[in-house]
């Protein structure tokens, strides 16, 4: 018996370590320059569900001079176990300790996720904070959706990219080779990395508080960008697609093909992070995907294949699309799937498309249960509209149907959630045998949308409005799902938080948490007294925020302007709408800077 052998003796799921997948890529060591350790701040399920990381793994894979390896958060009993036995974290791919790879970088999907990160560092015996590592440590690097407010993190990263990597990566490793071994010091790295857009160096800026009030964050010096940009890729048919993904040696959050058949949305729901940060809307051609779908099937052999984006019933020709799937691999019983449908949208035709090889439930997020309250947040969602789309699905054979709420949005009554219990009892009599799964999750004002200052919802208010539900929908074909409010409180703080918070998550960490977004795992209580043993009141990050004063993220640009999110909050205290915009870019219309 091996060493590793020994060491994944009576661990859960040892599949999480082994490595050896199908499709991964291994490289000679020495006979490659920059030695990458991709990590996810998560368990291996999770992180191979990830579409993300399975594209920046093939980037970087796909330079002749550089390697890239993945690790996951180990499971807390392999934790105990490296600790125990003093074994430093190691990658999947050839096992190496992750202290000898040049950047340990970080995909980063949720805020829940951190401790993650605290974890991988402190297993590899890495400096958690990143004034305590020298040129001979690796680079932390962290990318992903959630660091568009990278300040709670800001104390433990070196670089964080701000954006979509998939043009920007070359850029900063061509840049990390050139000097990689050339006597110059990290700030003389720093300083031609911070040239690069969507480079953000945290340690390069200063942060003034005034007591419990955020104040500023400014550079350092003078060569230091006052304002990081977002980087955003123009052309999706260009950029770089995993078209052999690794395949996972055991099941797997999401197991299928995926393909992203287009990037941003043109609806502008005033609460979505996602439909912000992600713009202009940008499409694959049908060509590409078409092209896509079968170079999966050779490498994969997936049935399944997701053509994912924030809202793919709005893809231009997703009629004409489905039909050439349906048609070149139908034969093959490969079923497509759309994992995000408007109800508004959905014809009779694309039912029928879609239900071609196997049926499945519908997903629709309609997220409030009035149309008072869809005008607050823009869903745009007409209850006519959607009572149509109803039946036309119905009417085809679709029994089986999801619907996502949220819980606490602006402006939100108890009539609201009552409304909610209407329309549910409307959707059986429309069909008897219909069977309902209702998910519910709490609102979070999430920076760099027009509801970035708002407050987040007490708990009592939220329970109230659970009581209402539960009472109202008792019925044996009606199914509730309610998002454990801890989990939304603690990532209500860390969206929208400052630099104070590393050391809440330093201590939390300290104490024990890990896992924060797993509900068996969650403990309430550590992050309350890490808190109280601070100093540090957590209700002024999800208290509601002053217009007039300064925002932690503010010196980060997603490319729409702060005056179009102050004038989008006006509307929707209004009830007024904001019409989709076709190109997913324009000035004053959506926001963004034509470009």
């Amino acid at each position: 018996m091996t060493d590793f052998d020994f060491l994944l003796n009576d661990i859960e799921k040892p599949s999480r370590y082994i490595g050896n997948e199908h499709n991964i890529m291994i490289k000679d060591w020495d006979k490659t320059k920059l030695k990458v350790a991709l990590a996810f701040p998560d368990l291996y399920e999770v992180g191979m569900s990830h579409l993300g990381f399975q594209i920046i793994y093939y980037i970087l894979n796909r330079r002749e001079d550089t390697l890239c390896e993945r690790v996951f958060s180990p499971g807390i009993d392999l934790e105990r176990k490296l600790r125990d036995k003093r074994i430093p974290l190691f990658s999947l791919e050839t096992k190496k300790p992750l202290s000898e790879f040049d950047w340990i970088a970080f995909s980063v999907a949720y805020e829940l996720t951190y401790t993650g990160i605290l974890t991988i560092l402190s297993l590899a015996n890495v400096p958690l904070f990143s004034y305590a590592r020298t040129e001979a440590h690796p680079l932390i690097i962290v990318g992903g959706p959630s660091v568009l407010n990278p300040e709670p993190l800001a104390d433990f990263v070196d670089i964080f990219f701000i954006g979509e990597a998939e043009e920007a990566l070359d850029r900063i490793a061509d840049t990390y080779l050139a000097w990689k071994g050339s006597g110059r010091t990290k700030m003389e790295l720093f300083k031609k990395l911070s040239e690069i857009q969507g480079v953000y160096i945290p340690s390069l800026y200063e942060t003034d508080y005034d007591g419990n009030n955020f104040l500023t964050i400014k550079p350092k010096y003078s060569w230091v960008p006052k304002k990081i940009e977002k980087r955003v890729i123009n052309n999706l048919d260009k950029a770089p697609f995993p078209t052999n993904p690794i395949l996972p040696l055991q099941e797997v959050v999401h197991d299928r093909g995926v393909i992203e058949i287009m990037r941003g949305c043109q609806r502008n729901c005033r609460f979505c992070f996602a439909g912000y940060i992600y713009r202009p809307k940008r499409y694959r051609s049908i060509e590409t995907i078409k092209r896509y779908v079968k170079e999966i099937i050779d490498s994969a052999g997936y049935e399944e294949i997701s053509l994912l984006s924030l809202s793919s019933s709005d893809y231009p020709e997703i009629e004409k699309l489905i039909d050439i799937l349906n048609s070149e691999f139908s034969s093959m019983y490969v079923n497509f799937s759309l994992p995000s449908l408007r109800a508004d949208n959905f014809s009779l035709e694309l039912a029928e498309k879609i239900e071609k090889v196997r049926k499945s439930g519908l997903t629709f997020a309609i997220e409030a249960g009035t149309e008072r309250l869809r005008k607050v947040i823009n869903k745009g969602l007409k209850e006519e509209d959607f009572f149509k789309t109803l039946e036309i699905a119905f009417s085809k054979g679709w029994n089986r149907v999801k619907l996502y709420f949220m819980l606490g949005l602006p402006t939100e009554t108890d009539e609201d959630i009552e409304e909610i219990v209407n329309l549910i009892k409307r959707i059986i009599n429309l069909n008897k045998r219909v069977s309902l799964h209702l998910g519910f999750s709490v609102f979070i004002p999430k920076p760099h949308t027009p509801f970035q200052w708002e407050k987040f919802e007490k708990e009592e208010v939220i329970e109230r409005r659970k009581s209402i539900l539960l009472k109202g929908l008792k019925r044996r074909n009606v199914e509730l799902d309610f998002h454990d409010y801890s989990m939304s409180y603690l990532e209500a703080i860390f969206s929208r938080g400052d630099r104070r918070l590393s050391k809440i998550l330093l201590q939390a960490w300290k104490k024990g948490s890990r896992f924060e977004s797993w509900s068996e795992y969650l403990n309430p209580n550590i992050w309350k007294e890490t808190f109280l043993m601070e100093d540090i009141n957590p209700e002024q990050y999800l208290e509601g925020r002053d217009l007039n004063l300064p925002l932690p993220w503010d010196h980060i640009s997603c490319g729409v302007t702060k005056l179009y999110l102050l004038k989008e909050r006006e509307k929707a205290y209004k009830g007024e709408e904001t019409s989709p915009c076709e190109w997913g870019v324009s000035c004053d219309y959506c926001g963004v800077i034509h470009g």
